[in-house]
């Protein structure tokens, strides 16, 4: 039983610190801070753990002990699966940073457990050994359970609890096996340990209540699951359906006409056929609710698209819950964006990427390789254009100016196209254009890319998102001397996009010479 009891608390830990990913995002998001934040915590719960249970072993030595520290961590995880996510969120109104937030929730929530469960293997190592001499190896025996264990629930809660169950399932869950590996570890003699452990096993098994069908706001929950990525919601909210990812905004439909743009940026996606109005091939990464794939297969009766996403859950909703349509001209694949461009089958006329988030941005979509990639697959006149979350100018701009740069070490035109006018150091939807087209006389002004919008507008006035930011084309010149550019090796993405203020900015190195 002592060889089971190291197995299932290094089980529950490994399984405790994925899980506290889930519960921390729909506050704070997925970012390397998050997952920062919560193996940070649990290294040093561990730690703490080690050495204070290594002391408590030798001051009770006593099966008692590490089984009433399973109970206590069992009842601290049943309180998470209560009340982890509100407090979350409690916690992000006291804490401001992108940094210090998910650090101060990730202590408070996982810090005690991490630290009980830590406290086991010493304790173990006590109980098991007969004599001094025996001590290593009874030790390094239970350490390689305690591992097999952490390897076992790594694996078991990433691959299938995650995907399947609800966060809250799976936290009583993780709380009934402690409690039962207590109960059994005490046994009936300690009922100091036995009572409360079969008080919790009760507590856990109960059925957790049905998920919420409306939200605190008003807005009533369609479908909710977790997939591999996220935690996916469909919400409807008046005469719109949203979905969400975490705590992000991902895609918008009206209810009594899914093919209409919910979001603005979705139509202003559309600007790449002003540069290149012959484009017929189009290639998506990032499927969402698959607004842009509908306004163009409903557009462009001659174009055909590839989707790219990497969700296959997000594809299941987009044709269950947003009318993404079954049509010959659209084929979806279930896939990494990158790894599809780098075997895409032919060439396109346009890249479309919609795959940057408002909190986490897939720093492998962003670097110079990667583009250089995307320029392989562009017929000659081709066209990349990306939805990027960002300010133009001021203390958030940095990511925005920082994909610029990249791109123009890429591409011989780059535009940004802001969505709405809500002024250069608003954090708003910008539409990055780019082109490398030898054939042309050289880079358009913000004059001559508004009458191409006008022109293709005047074709399309579906367009009409795109027809009325053809007014604010930002034409200033772009400071790039104090952002890097972003390479494989070096993408600091969700540091630039958190920077603010006087913050440093990461990797700055002189501009090229011209820019």
């Amino acid at each position: 039983m002592v060889a089971l009891t190291a197995f299932f608390a290094g089980a529950v830990l490994m399984a405790l610190e994925l899980l506290g990913s889930r519960i921390l995002a729909p506050t704070l998001g997925s970012s390397i801070f998050v997952w920062g934040s919560l193996i940070g915590v649990v290294l040093a719960a561990l730690s703490a753990g080690y050495a204070l249970g290594g002391a408590a072993a030798d001051r009770w030595p006593s099966r008692a002990g590490p089984a009433l520290v399973l109970v206590g961590a069992a009842a601290w995880i049943l309180v998470l699966a209560a009340r982890g996510e509100a407090w979350v969120a409690a916690l992000a109104e006291r804490v401001p940073g992108p940094r210090l937030a998910p650090l101060a929730a990730a202590a408070a929530l996982f810090l005690l457990p991490g630290l009980l469960l830590g406290g086991i293997s010493p304790w173990l190592v006590r109980l098991s050994a007969p004599s001094a001499q025996r001590v290593g190896r009874v030790a390094g025996r239970l350490y390689a359970v305690s591992t097999a264990g952490s390897i076992v629930g790594t694996l078991a809660t990433a691959f299938w609890l995650i995907p399947w169950l609800a966060t809250g399932t799976i936290l009583k869950a993780l709380a009934a096996v402690l409690a039962a590996t207590g109960l059994l570890l005490a046994g009936r003699r300690h009922l100091a340990v036995a009572l409360p452990a079969a008080a919790l096993l009760g507590l856990a098994v109960v059925p957790p209540p049905a998920p919420a069908a409306v939200t605190p706001d008003g807005a009533r929950v369609v479908f909710q699951r977790n997939t591999l990525y996220h935690h996916l919601r469909v919400e409807d909210r008046g005469d719109s359906r949203f979905l969400r990812f975490d705590d992000s905004w991902q895609s918008g439909m009206y209810l009594d006409d899914p093919v209409r743009a919910r979001f603005a940026y979705t139509d202003v996606m559309h600007v790449g056929w002003a540069l290149n109005p012959g484009a017929r091939r189009v290639l998506l990464v990032g499927l969402g609710g698959g607004s842009i794939p509908k306004r163009i297969l409903a557009s462009y009766p001659d174009v055909t698209v590839d989707v790219v996403e990497l969700d296959p859950v997000v594809v299941d909703v987009a044709r269950r819950y947003f009318a993404l349509p079954s049509d010959p001209r659209l084929r979806v694949y279930v896939e990494d964006g990158r790894r599809f461009v780098r075997r895409a089958p032919g060439r396109y006329d346009l890249v479309l990427l919609d795959a940057y988030y408002a909190d986490e941005i897939p720093f492998h979509l962003t670097t110079r390789e990667f583009l250089e990639e995307v320029r392989a697959r562009l017929e000659p006149g081709g066209v990349v254009v990306a939805n990027v979350i960002g300010a133009l100018e001021g203390p958030r701009s940095a990511l925005l100016r920082a994909f610029y740069r990249t791109y123009r070490e890429v591409f011989g035109e780059v535009y940004l196209l802001p969505v709405l006018p809500e002024g250069p150091e608003a954090l708003q939807n910008v539409i990055l254009v780019a082109r490398d087209d030898r054939d042309a006389p050289g880079p358009l002004s913000a004059a001559e890319l508004a009458r191409a919008i006008t022109t293709w507008t005047g074709r399309h006035p579906e367009l009409e998102a795109l027809r009325a930011a053809a007014a604010w084309i930002y034409d200033r010149p772009v400071r790039v001397d104090d952002v890097p550019v972003l390479r494989d090796a070096y993408a600091p993405v969700d540091a630039l996009l958190h920077l603010e203020g006087d913050d440093p900015l990461p990797g700055a190195v002189p501009p090229r010479t011209g820019e």
